[in-house]
């Protein structure tokens, strides 16, 4: 499930309502011009607050897979086992971001689909 869309995008690509709530997992990276942040990989209600938040500063904001939950506790769990079992592959950033990762979305989607 390897796309790139936007938090505005997401609603119409995963066929859902731009009010509906989204608990999900996914991974994703910001973008300015040609220069690639390090994956990203987060829970979310909100798939547009991501994109509102990522894209201050002239940055874009790309989905590479948008994973739909139950609920909020499920979003918990998954992310908490993420954390876990990724955490040799962190990326160091500039504010203790513990969500970053070092490898590519093929890997982070293989990952959070394990």
């Amino acid at each position: 499930m390897l796309y790139s869309v936007t938090g505005h995008e997401i609603y119409k690509h995963l066929g859902f309502k731009q009010d509906d709530h989204l608990n999900g997992v996914y991974a994703g990276w910001q973008q300015i011009e040609q220069t690639k942040a390090p994956i990203k990989i987060g829970r979310s209600v909100n798939p547009v607050a991501i994109q509102r938040g990522r894209s201050q500063g002239g940055a874009d904001w790309y989905f590479g897979c948008y994973y739909v939950l139950p609920n909020r506790q499920a979003t918990q769990d998954v992310e908490r086992q993420l954390k876990l079992k990724l955490s040799k592959y962190n990326k160091a950033g500039t504010q203790r971001q513990t969500e970053l990762y070092t490898f590519g979305m093929p890997r982070a989607i293989s990952q959070i689909e394990t």
